[in-house]
């Protein structure tokens, strides 16, 4: 199979200490602490959006938060519309860029 889609990139730079949380169904959940057989990468968002926490500043948890305005899909550190693969993120690309599916 070849996707075809287009992505809105959120090209933020992280650092370790840092990672990403999902508002899902009002509840922030970290996508390197997933269910396994579930997909890491790709996810709809709430209202919340995801945010970047960052447990290693100075002021305590300082954040980043994006949200998307028309679709609930974001992909954390693989620009992929394909819900593979499948499993918790490592570290790194759970500190990676949000993609934003805008056409699939």
């Amino acid at each position: 199979r070849l996707p075809e889609a287009l992505f809105l990139t959120f090209p933020v730079a992280t650092a370790p200490g840092t990672s990403w949380q999902l508002d899902k169904l009002g509840s922030l959940i970290d996508p390197r602490k997933l269910v396994g057989g579930s997909t890491g990468h790709l996810h709809a968002v709430g209202d919340g959006g995801a945010k970047l926490i960052d447990t290693g500043s100075l002021e305590g948890n300082a954040s980043l938060t994006a949200v998307p305005f028309d679709s609930a899909l974001v992909s954390i550190g693989i620009r992929s519309a394909f819900p593979s693969p499948l499993g918790s993120l490592t570290e790194e690309v759970a500190r990676g860029p949000l993609y934003f599916p805008l056409q699939n």
